[in-house]
């Protein structure tokens, strides 16, 4: 179980390091966003060395930062009335 567990993590890290690039206006979030996704082979090496998982830890400090960040980008983004390009035309 604890395998399967991990390989959902690293998914989850690759998402965000995949994510990064999206938001190349705010540095605060593509820098949290990287750092997540680089602990994405150690998330996943843990199940063949243990000992990782004090590396693997970092990741209880940057995946809340990071969606923190995008919590108040998606907020301020809300709070000035943006909307998405295609209701914008209409």
């Amino acid at each position: 179980m604890a395998g399967i567990d991990l390989v959902g993590y690293t998914l989850m890290s690759l998402s965000l390091l995949c994510a990064a690039p999206v938001f190349s206006g705010s540095r605060a979030i593509r820098l949290w966003l990287l750092a997540n996704g680089a602990l994405a082979p150690f998330l996943f090496l843990q199940l063949a060395y243990p000992r990782l998982i004090y590396v693997g830890a970092l990741w209880l400090v940057t995946f809340p930062a990071a969606v923190l960040q995008l919590a108040l980008w998606f907020r301020g983004r809300r709070a000035v009335g943006h909307r998405p390009r295609d209701l914008a035309r209409r």
